[in-house]
């Protein structure tokens, strides 16, 4: 980003690293932890830790009906940072955003083969 004869550099990234485990029979088990990092120059940098899991379990002959537990931002950080650059000011503005929640859903697949 560019404001008059200043330069701001901004950058945002993000990683995020899965587990799998499928036990006992017919249940996965899959957790996720995102590591999101927000940096301007002449701002302090930001980072962030989002960690969700999901459990499955599946019913019926042929695995057709599943029901999934999710949690949702166990960590409570889920946060939006945005860097606004202005023709003399650079402002940080932290959003705070839905935090942790679960949900519980149900879903039939109809395999024919």
């Amino acid at each position: 980003n560019s404001s008059g004869l200043n330069k701001t550099k901004t950058n945002s990234s993000g990683v995020s690293l899965d587990a799998v485990l499928s036990w006992p029979r017919r249940t996965t088990w899959i957790s996720r932890l995102e590591r999101k990092h927000y940096s301007s120059k002449g701002l302090p940098t930001e980072e962030l830790y989002i960690w969700n899991i999901d459990v499955y379990y599946r019913m019926l002959k042929k695995e057709q009906l599943e029901i999934k537990l999710s949690a949702i931002d166990l960590l409570n950080n889920n946060k939006t940072v945005r860097n606004i650059s202005m023709d003399n000011a650079i402002r940080q503005v932290r959003v705070n955003n839905i935090q942790r929640y679960f949900i519980v859903s149900l879903s039939y697949y109809p395999r024919m083969f």
